[in-house]
């Protein structure tokens, strides 16, 4: 969405953090995106094509709203 973007040094807590602070009404949503994020990020190799693509998903939903 315009306006959240991650910067350089932010992780994707610290983001969430921001987005909670800044965008509360996108939190939820922001919230099962950066889950899937980090499952997509920090996947076992034999599961990550599903992170990968659970991410995406959620990722173009968000945006798209």
């Amino acid at each position: 969405r315009q306006g959240l973007a991650r910067a350089l040094t932010e992780g994707p807590i610290d983001f969430l953090n921001r987005i909670e602070h800044d965008r509360p009404q996108d939190y939820v949503e922001a919230t099962k995106v950066i889950a899937a994020y980090v499952a997509a990020r920090y996947a076992p190799t034999d599961n990550l094509g599903g992170a990968q693509r659970r991410f995406i998903q959620l990722a173009r939903r968000f945006r798209a709203v």
